[in-house]
């Protein structure tokens, strides 16, 4: 428990590295680390939630030995890599939505039609950034920022944030929610695009029977309105897979540094 009546420098350097481990999360994560957010917000949303860490007794104060300065760089560089850590795991969620979006947008002919995703600062097609705003509700409605919020408050109990207090960050586990992002982003697109594919499939069919028929002007016209009324369908299937990724991806987030 910290305790205010400590010397100044040994209250600073007690809240310093919590608040570079926080501080590092809220910069990364999806929602509020979007360019959106005026970093204002950003910085004071860290210090309410190390003030509240504080309060609850999940910080430990410093060893009495004076620390160098080495040391105190190495620690505040690895609090502040736990922090990226979970920011990036939870964009995990967002950015299958994202590869979804540009594999569908890519089969229903729209991969041209470009927005500048506020998360990420690039530019993305209009079918992704459709389902990561969809991504961004569901959520948002399930609570999910209050599990990330009560998961870095967790991780102070099983890796507190002192000098020269390390623990090996399991980066297999980490990798592995790599390939689950490209996993589900096709499990989420895969409905449009078979149907896509079989729509292909018959335009070409059709050039065949019907050479005369240009099939560059109406098959265009056609597999777009076909792959917005697929995205309309493909949304009643997006929650279980939503529900899942979500799971996997807390599970790993819970157990890291367990």
């Amino acid at each position: 428990m910290i305790q205010l009546t400590q010397d100044l420098p040994t209250l600073v350097l007690t809240l310093f590295l919590p608040f570079a481990r926080i501080s590092a999360m809220v910069m990364t994560l999806p929602i509020f680390g979007t360019q959106l957010v005026p970093a204002k917000i950003k910085i004071m949303l860290s210090l309410a939630l190390t003030f509240i860490v504080a309060s609850m007794g999940n910080i430990q104060a410093p060893s009495t030995v004076d620390p160098s300065v080495i040391s105190i760089f190495l620690s505040l560089v690895y609090q502040i890599i736990i922090g990226v850590i979970f920011g990036l795991i939870i964009h995990i969620i967002f950015q299958a939505f994202n590869v979804a979006g540009q594999i569908i947008a890519m089969q229903m002919g729209l991969g041209f039609a470009q927005l500048v995703d506020p998360q990420s600062g690039i530019s993305v097609p209009a079918v992704s950034q459709f389902y990561m705003m969809v991504a961004t509700l569901l959520y948002l409605s399930m609570n999910g920022h209050l599990f990330v919020v009560s998961a870095i408050i967790e991780s102070f109990n099983t890796l507190p944030a002192v000098i020269n207090a390390y623990k090996l960050i399991p980066f297999e586990d980490i990798m592995h929610l790599g390939s689950v992002m490209f996993i589900y982003g096709l499990k989420i697109a895969l409905p449009a695009v078979v149907a896509l594919l079989v729509t292909n499939i018959a335009f070409g069919v059709m050039t065949k029977a019907a050479p005369q028929l240009n099939i560059f002007t109406i098959g265009f016209s056609i597999s777009m309105l076909i792959g917005i009324a697929l995205i309309w369908v493909n949304l009643a299937f997006m929650l279980p897979q939503f529900n899942e990724l979500t799971e996997d991806t807390h599970t790993t987030l819970a157990a890291l540094f367990q």
